[in-house]
């Protein structure tokens, strides 16, 4: 009778296998590490253009204002939350973030409102925050200016 030979077995060793699930863990853990890395870029991406895009619409709001009447007045609600813009027959409210808007120096307070007289140039500082995320936030500045 003869002997099962165990030398001339072929497989993995459980050394091996160990050693290869270790070594699938940390390229997947690697890789998960990027995918959620490239999500946070993106959200903080979207984020800041949210913020941009808006802070372009209530300074095109302002301009077109500006040019068509010869006043407008612009109010910040007490928790600076809610932005209204009027004049005459038209009237723009933003509500989605917090605001700070500083015209000719001089910063809007929570709770004020300021009427401006448009056929001079109006220096315009906007502040645009995101309520929910604190470290996002835009700011740009202009100068409202008639064309003659």
């Amino acid at each position: 009778m003869k002997r099962k030979q165990w030398n001339d077995q072929k497989g993995v060793t459980l050394i091996e296998l160990l050693a290869a699930i270790t070594l699938s863990s940390i390229v997947i853990a690697i890789a998960f590490a990027a995918l959620f890395s490239a999500i946070n870029i993106y959200k903080n991406n979207m984020a800041q253009s949210r913020l941009q895009q808006e802070a372009n619409i209530i300074l095109s709001n302002l301009n077109q204002l500006s040019e068509k009447q010869d006043e407008m007045t612009i109010s910040l609600s007490s928790d600076s939350q809610k932005l209204t813009i009027a004049a005459n027959d038209h009237t723009y409210t933003y509500d989605q973030n917090h605001y700070e808007i500083t015209i000719n120096s001089n910063e809007l307070q929570p709770g004020g409102s300021i009427t401006l007289q448009t056929a001079a140039p109006i220096p315009i500082l906007l502040h645009v925050q995101d309520r929910n995320h604190s470290n996002q936030q835009v700011k740009v500045e202009t100068t409202l200016e008639r064309i003659h």
